[in-house]
């Protein structure tokens, strides 16, 4: 009789661990960061304006790096439609070519300087605090373990490009250091 209220015990807490386990099964993050900054790179060319530019007309090009995961995610997004945007790989992009919106993940303190030469009326997108201290223009932080665009408006300035009020609302926007 023991032994089954025992039995009887261990198998309500492991029924009561496995619902709470369960439960909590859905709190687990359904997409990856990659994901994440993927549909964030494809959503910024709509929440962008480029009416001052040389490349108001133009559809909407997205460019990346080879060896960068996001921007293989951002291709297959921009893929799904094609009479919207396209994409092409940095190393690709013809030089009488523009981007409208390019990713960088790789060596920002050397590439930086060329992309905005390059691209002077394209959106410079990077990862972390850093790659707009360095003079990107939008990089991803992660605030209590949410992705958010950090905004410097100063480095979108000189572009002509004009963001709009939806996407300032999301991102955090860099603070200059005063000197």
């Amino acid at each position: 009789m023991r032994q089954s209220r025992l039995s009887a015990k261990l198998l309500c807490r492991v029924a009561l661990f496995w619902g709470v386990y369960c439960l909590a099964a859905p709190a687990w993050p359904k997409y990856s960061d990659e994901d994440l900054k993927a549909v964030y790179l494809y959503r910024f060319a709509s929440l962008a304006d480029w009416q001052s530019t040389p490349l108001a007309q133009q559809k909407t090009r997205y460019c990346g790096e080879f060896n960068s995961v996001i921007a293989e995610r951002l291709k297959a997004i921009v893929e799904t439609q094609p009479e919207a945007a396209t994409f092409s790989y940095l190393e690709e992009v013809d030089p009488q070519e523009s981007c409208h919106l390019v990713f960088v993940e790789s060596n920002p303190q050397t590439a930086l300087p060329t992309l905005q030469l390059r691209y002077p009326h394209a959106l410079l997108v990077g990862n972390g605090e850093k790659f707009v201290r360095l003079g990107g223009m939008i990089a991803f932080i992660k605030v209590n373990n949410r992705i958010l665009p950090l905004i410097s408006r100063k480095h979108v300035e000189p572009s002509q490009i004009r963001l709009r009020a939806q996407l300032l609302s999301i991102a955090q926007l860099y603070e200059e250091p005063t000197q």
